[in-house]
């Protein structure tokens, strides 16, 4: 059915005249809602252009060489809208433990929308505001450690880092009262 269906749209058109043929099977697990879903996907090949395709892998809208699927990628997305990265990574894995993903997945994902790109005209603001708040950063002793032990070994001044970090952000005020998020 996925197959036929597929021959019927426009990627299964490669070539002028398409003869497409088995060509083999592979194995890949997809993460998603339900947890890891091993999948074997059946490649077929044109015998004109020897172009391969990946039938269920287009029906399922699947990019090359993603692991997760987009509905997961979704629901992922809609966390991190409430919580950190972190935070969002430990409650998904909580209401399903089939899941196995890391944080930085969420990270990369939410960095590959959109969702950091802010638009404002700033003829329409009354006011720009700046303002701040600190966090507790992550500092690795042991690099810190080695890079010290290089800094005195070379004559220079040591480094020390303080666990204490500061995000900034601007916003603005436009005429009808409403805030405008400007940067970070």
């Amino acid at each position: 059915m996925v197959v036929e269906r597929w021959k019927a749209s426009n990627e299964a058109q490669c070539c002028s005249s398409p003869h497409l043929n088995r060509s083999g099977k592979r194995s890949k697990a997809i993460v998603c809602s339900l947890g890891n879903i091993d999948f074997e996907w059946t490649l077929l090949k044109c015998r004109n252009c020897n172009q391969t395709h990946n039938p269920l892998k287009d029906f399922l809208g699947l990019e090359k060489n993603q692991k997760h699927s987009n509905e997961f990628e979704k629901l992922c997305m809609e966390a991190v809208a409430s919580e950190s990265f972190r935070r969002s990574t430990m409650t998904i894995k909580k209401h399903n433990e089939k899941v196995d993903f890391n944080h930085r997945s969420l990270h990369r994902w939410f960095m590959r929308t959109e969702s950091d790109v802010i638009t404002a005209k700033y003829s329409d603001l009354e006011v720009i505001l700046g303002d701040g708040t600190g966090y507790k950063k992550f500092v690795s002793q042991i690099k810190l450690e080695r890079e010290n032990k290089i800094k005195e070994k070379t004559g220079q001044k040591t480094i020390e880092r303080t666990k204490r970090g500061e995000v900034k952000i601007l916003m603005g005020i436009k005429d009808d009262k409403s805030i405008v998020p400007l940067g970070a």
